[in-house]
């Protein structure tokens, strides 16, 4: 399963697949704390994310980069994420 895939189900361990099981792991996301440094970390703010909505989610993405070296790689762009709240409302961050 692709990393789309998991987030649009709501799937922890998908969405964690795709990154590598590093120490090292920094992820920076547009909304606070802005910064995940380690899986545990990441794999805690895909459980808070999630647990705000009640069915499938919904991602559009834009501008999207990819850079790959040697020994890196990253990918930066937009993407905007909807989806069904607890409380029956739509929301997209």
């Amino acid at each position: 399963m692709d990393w789309t895939h998991a987030i649009e189900k709501r799937d922890v361990d998908g969405g964690m697949s795709a990154y590598l099981p590093s120490k090292e792991l920094t992820v920076y996301d547009g909304v606070a704390p802005l910064e995940y440094r380690g899986r545990e970390s990441l794999r805690n703010n895909f459980k808070h994310f999630f647990s705000r909505f009640s069915g499938p989610l919904d991602i559009e993405y834009r501008d999207l980069n990819i850079v790959a070296g040697p020994t890196f790689a990253f990918a930066y762009g937009l993407q905007k994420i909807r989806g069904p709240l607890t409380d029956g409302s739509q929301q997209a961050t």
